[in-house]
């Protein structure tokens, strides 16, 4: 168990953490970060995505199960990457 963990999958870069992030690692060049903690009460923000059991937005309605790499890629490809600030 740790509180932040970067990984490539598929040559996709994606930062993992418990608490939504505002700013996380390559955010900039279409990173994703994943996250819970919100149960669906914090709007995906660029390709951060709330990625609990309980979330609406991968599949617009909570599938009560992990979701797999390619759904959460399926809903990535519509998410702006953000820009700096």
């Amino acid at each position: 168990i740790c509180s932040y963990k970067e990984i490539i999958i598929h040559n996709q870069f994606i930062v993992m953490f418990h608490y939504p992030l505002q700013q996380w690692n390559k955010c900039h060049y279409n990173s994703w970060a994943l996250h819970g903690h919100c149960h669906s009460k914090v709007k995906p923000l660029g390709k951060q995505v709330d990625v609990g059991v309980d979330s609406t937005f991968i599949l617009k309605n909570a599938a009560y199960r992990p979701f797999n790499f390619y759904e959460i890629k399926d809903f990535m490809k519509n998410q702006p990457t953000i820009g700096h600030h």
